[in-house]
């Protein structure tokens, strides 16, 4: 499996194209990796839900420099969502509460 890591530091590609290639047990995690074009690499996809207030309590715990991405993020996921719609394409859904 070829992929694009992405630098959460700086924002953008982080420059080249790895190549993964799976042994054992491989656990995926990410918005959005439960496209329609990846799901024949999962033998089983989970969803953790969180609603929005838990969400937000998550976002203001970081610090404000790492916030400023966050409409862009916004757009990009709803986005997402509505097309893709990986919570519906999920085997099975989980609650995902914050961890001390």
């Amino acid at each position: 499996m070829n992929f694009r890591p992405y630098d959460w530091v700086s924002h953008q590609d982080s420059g080249g194209e790895r190549t993964f290639v799976p042994e054992g047990v491989v656990l995926v995690e990410g918005l959005y990796t439960m496209r329609q074009a990846l799901m024949s690499f999962y033998d089983m996809t989970i969803w953790v839900v969180a609603d929005d207030e838990e969400r937000m309590a998550r976002i203001n715990a970081r610090p404000p420099a790492e916030t400023g991405w966050l409409q862009a993020w916004f757009r990009g996921e709803r986005a997402y969502m509505a097309s893709e719609k990986p919570q519906e394409r999920a085997m099975m859904a989980v609650s995902g509460p914050i961890v001390q």
